[in-house]
This record gives C-alpha cells, structure tokens and sequence, in this order.
C-alpha cells in the first residue's frame, strides 16, 4: 500500500525537484554558515561558481533515482529523471546566458 502511494510520477518529479535545494541548504549550514544565505547564492552566481554548485547538489538526484530504481519502483525514477532535466535548464541558464 505504501510502496503505491510513492510510486508516482509526481512524486518523483517532487523529489527531483526539492532534494537539490535541501542540499544547497545543509552544504551551506555546514560551510558557510557565517554568511547568510540569499549573500552567498548572490556572491556564487557573481562568481560563476553557482552552476557547478546545483551540478554537485544533483548527486542527491542520482542516489535517489539508483535507490528507486533498486527497489523497483516504475514511475517515481520517471519523475526524478524529469526533475533533474528541470535543474539542467537551470545549470544552463546559469552557465551560457547570465
């Protein structure tokens, strides 16, 4: 009953989309949490270092999709692949035209 509740597309789109965020949040509570958040997502994008920064948070996405997909799960790895193709138009964006 649980496991059909998870296995939706929605929610793997869900997780896909949170979990780089939750990790951006605990990489800076655990690096920098002498500067403010919103200081440091500015002083990173101005730097260039933002995009490289969202690449390594969506190694989260990558042990989630392979736990999913461990456990054959059908349609929640679905939806963190389209998650993730969320966070590459975001990478690319960064990367090519700010």
């Amino acid at each position: 009953m649980f496991r059909k509740k998870i296995d939706k597309l929605w929610m793997g789109v869900m997780l896909g989309i949170l979990l780089p965020p939750i990790m951006l949040v605990g990489l800076h509570t655990s690096n920098y949490a002498d500067k403010p958040l919103f200081d440091f997502l500015v002083h990173s994008a101005n730097v260039g270092f933002i995009s490289p920064l969202i690449s390594f948070c969506l190694t989260l996405n990558l042990a989630v999709f392979f736990l999913l997909y461990q456990f054959k799960f059908e349609m929640a790895p679905r939806g963190m692949i389209l998650g993730t193709f969320f966070w590459g138009l975001v990478i690319v964006y960064f990367k090519f035209i700010y």
